[in-house]
């Protein structure tokens, strides 16, 4: 349960679960990646977690297969963000129509943000939102399954206790040190500059699209390898082969089907997410790239990058 203290309180999504595979117990979906350590740690050993979509996938423009719809018939229960970015999922539901489906909204006791009608999906990334996530999950469970209510609410407890110290302690207006970068060659020498201070491990998912860049940092990161940085890439399996060659000599090299986004992450602490324009909705071709140092949005990115690595493809 500490690991998952650390995953939720730093944003970590996709971290190490605790729940096992029972024979018995609810099988609850999740429709987003966020969500996955939440309900996990909560129903702990008495249920299983099952990712309505496998990892790497746009939930923005993504559509439901037939394997997807069989796990939607699985399922005792479904969390959902419900504001955006799982819109797919409620059109499908409304479709399949589950006879045993019960609908969880993660965000259904958070105070939303955004402008007219429009609210910010991302409401994962605050710690006072998680902590309302999780008790909102926890109860929904415990309805659902009064038998181990108790022990849902004893995890529930664990998970808040830690987090609410620091909530309290980080003030009632969270302000986490994030800005966004645009223009490619900015993009580039921020990229650039944190491989450059990187001291101890850099991890790197990058794209297709991202193949330009990735040779423009090779020399850098021939120095980092010489320096004795480790360094991990996923790459997407798209990419050309003596690309990867020239990277294979430098790092521990992965691929990954459907990589559909990239970022860079320096000694766990520093990060630059890519955003292309389908992802950023942003009606230019332009990319733009979300920077932070922020503690809890640096440690979601590694654990969720560390997420991706399990199921990808090692290239040797």
């Amino acid at each position: 349960m500490k690991v998952f203290i650390k995953l939720l309180l730093l944003l970590t999504f996709a971290g190490h679960v605790v729940a096992q595979q029972p024979a018995k117990g609810l099988t609850v979906g999740i429709t987003l990646h966020p969500y996955y350590s939440y309900v996990a740690n909560v129903i702990g050993d008495k249920g299983r977690v099952l990712p309505l979509i496998d990892s790497g996938f746009n939930p923005h423009n993504y559509r439901l297969n037939p394997a997807d719809i069989n796990r939607l018939n699985q399922l005792d229960a479904l969390v959902v963000n419900g504001i955006g970015h799982d819109e797919f999922v409620m059109f499908a539901v409304d479709r399949v129509n589950p006879p045993n489906l019960t609908m969880i909204y993660a965000n259904k006791d958070v105070p939303l943000l955004g402008h007219g009608d429009k609210s910010n999906p991302h409401t994962f990334v605050s710690i006072d939102a998680s902590i309302r996530q999780v008790y909102s999950i926890a109860k929904a469970l415990g309805k659902l399954d009064p038998v181990n209510a108790k022990y849902f609410s004893k995890n529930k407890k664990i998970i808040l206790n830690d987090l609410s110290p620091i909530y309290e302690k980080s003030g009632v207006s969270e302000r986490p040190d994030i800005w966004v970068v645009t223009g490619t060659m900015n993009i580039v020498n921020k990229i650039f500059e944190l491989i450059e201070s990187c001291k101890k491990e850099v991890l790197i998912a990058i794209p297709k699209a991202g193949e330009g860049l990735v040779k423009q940092a090779l020399p850098k990161l021939r120095q980092l390898n010489e320096k004795g940085v480790k360094i991990t890439i996923l790459t997407s399996d798209k990419f050309d082969k003596e690309v990867t060659k020239g990277l294979n000599r430098l790092a521990t090299l992965k691929s990954k089907k459907g990589l559909f986004g990239g970022g860079i992450i320096a000694d766990k602490q520093y990060v630059v997410i890519l955003l292309g324009p389908e992802i950023s909705h942003s009606s230019t071709s332009e990319i733009v790239a979300i920077c932070t140092d922020h503690v809890g949005l640096s440690s979601f990115a590694s654990e969720y990058f560390e997420y991706l690595l399990k199921d990808a493809t090692e290239i040797k």
